[in-house]
């Protein structure tokens, strides 16, 4: 605990940050060169472990363009359109049906010539919008935040949302 903002350290120091992005207890930086740096705790960092990292670490992703962390999970888009997850992932928001994803994964589930520009994190649930215009949504719905018309079933793989026109 520091009552003083102090310069953060290790490879970081040396990069030019031009977005930052806070969970609960992790924290992320994406540079100009669209390498992204995590600290805090790793699980839901991608940084192959469980413990706890500091300074902050390259997650081994690179040519992001954006990010969100949510309350366990992250996600990030490439310059590419695609997006990378990892976290915890007790509610299917990250990919699949792990409970825990260490090291970022590519989420595959657009059409083709689709592609990401946008990703936001809440809790336990994750949402994208496409070049498109699309909203896809997965994870946690125990409000029926995923926007399907039904509440309490979670999904594992992202769905576009029917939004009305």
């Amino acid at each position: 605990d520091r009552l003083v903002p102090v310069r953060g350290g290790g490879e970081l120091a040396a990069k030019r940050v031009v977005h930052v992005e806070c969970g609960v207890t992790h924290s992320l930086a994406l540079t100009d060169q669209g390498e992204v740096y995590g600290w805090g705790v790793a699980r839901q960092l991608g940084a192959g472990s469980s413990t706890k990292e500091s300074p902050p670490v390259h997650m081994g992703l690179y040519r992001v363009v954006q990010l969100s962390a949510g309350e366990s999970h992250c996600l990030a888009v490439t310059s590419a359109g695609e997006v990378h997850g990892w976290g915890l992932n007790l509610k299917g928001q990250v990919a699949g049906d792990s409970r825990r994803i260490l090291s970022p994964v590519k989420i595959p589930f657009l059409p083709p010539g689709e592609h990401v520009v946008r990703v936001a994190t809440a809790r336990g649930a994750s949402y994208a919008l496409t070049d498109q215009g699309h909203l896809y949504a997965w994870g946690r719905n125990q409000y029926g935040q995923l926007g399907d018309g039904t509440i309490g079933k979670r999904q594992c793989v992202p769905q576009r949302v029917p939004l009305p026109h």
